[in-house]
């Protein structure tokens, strides 16, 4: 599992986000027009949509709180608020309450299940269930084999963490590793996963992978996720400097030597990335996912640095 999240996280790093807002069809009206309207006329629902419009998710979602009986439409409104602020209890309760209203709402099920995967197992497969049934454009099956499969309850949060991770959902993920953190025997992979989650998002990381490393300076996982988590931020040399620490930790390793070769190709080391590709084919038993990354790798070497620096077959 361990590898199969790091592959999946060690290509193209992008930023991913939790859900998109969905900003309220306004008039006319320019936006700073609208939201000081609507505080004039103590109109909070108002307000929720003109401070959305102003990009200040903060005071909007501050407005939509105070409303004490918000139609469906402005509950959803308030939980893709609170998740994207990282405002889970907020976002539970206002999912919940748009599920009291509206059971059948998928979207509300699937992301009341996304968000209760690292706090509750069950109610969380209950949801994700529903969602899937009630429109497969919100089926998450990974994650539900996930739950499903794992029997191991605090080994869980990290497992979820993972598998968020893998459908992009950083920062789900980040609170899944945060949880992890707090109940694992040896939190340094958990601390280094939060750090990467972080990074993925454009956010201050260094922290926690400072702290894990810490905790685990002999750790080739933690090494290689630390260099994910610089690569992610746009800080190469340092992320070729973990991938070399984790090489070392664990030379046969095909992984590694993989991420290494992508190290090496985000620097521009074309031949240095051709050998190390190739290096991870041959220590994988030429395993598919290796061998195409070398032939892909040697294609982008000239020629003549072929002849002059043979690479691993």
């Amino acid at each position: 599992m361990m590898w199969r999240y790091i592959r999946r996280l060690g290509g193209v790093l992008a930023l991913g986000t939790l859900f998109s807002l969905t900003l309220a069809q306004g008039s006319f009206m320019p936006a700073p027009q609208r939201a000081y309207q609507a505080l004039v006329n103590r109109d909070s629902a108002q307000a929720v949509s003109a401070y959305q419009l102003l990009g200040d998710p903060v005071t909007a979602l501050a407005h939509a709180q105070v409303i004490a009986a918000p139609e469906a439409v402005l509950l959803r409104q308030t939980a893709e608020l609170a998740l994207g602020l990282r405002r889970w209890d907020i976002a539970q309760a206002r999912l919940e309450q748009l599920l009291t209203a509206e059971s059948d709402a998928a979207w509300a099920n699937q992301a009341l299940g996304l968000l209760l995967a690292v706090t509750d197992k069950q109610a969380a497969l209950s949801h994700l269930q529903k969602a899937w049934d009630l429109d497969e454009i919100y089926a998450q099956p990974v994650l539900i084999a996930t739950l499903t499969d794992n029997t191991d309850a605090r080994a869980l949060a990290y497992q979820v963490g993972t598998t968020l991770a893998e459908l992009e959902y950083y920062a789900l993920a980040e609170y899944a590793f945060a949880e992890s953190a707090i109940f694992a025997a040896s939190p340094a992979e958990a601390l280094a996963s939060i750090g990467l989650m972080r990074a993925l998002q454009g956010l201050d990381y260094q922290r926690w992978v400072s702290q894990a490393g810490t905790l685990a300076p002999n750790s080739p996982e933690v090494h290689t996720l630390i260099g994910l988590a610089h690569r992610a931020a746009s800080y190469p040399f340092d992320s070729l400097t973990e991938f070399l620490i984790a090489l070392n930790l664990a030379p046969l390793d095909p992984e590694i030597n993989a991420q290494l070769a992508e190290a090496y190709a985000v620097l521009g080391d074309v031949r240095s990335a051709a050998f190390w590709h190739g290096q991870a084919a041959i220590l994988s038993g030429d395993a598919p996912r290796y061998v195409e990354s070398y032939h892909a790798a040697q294609t982008a070497v000239p020629p003549d640095s072929l002849q002059a620096f043979p690479i691993a077959p």
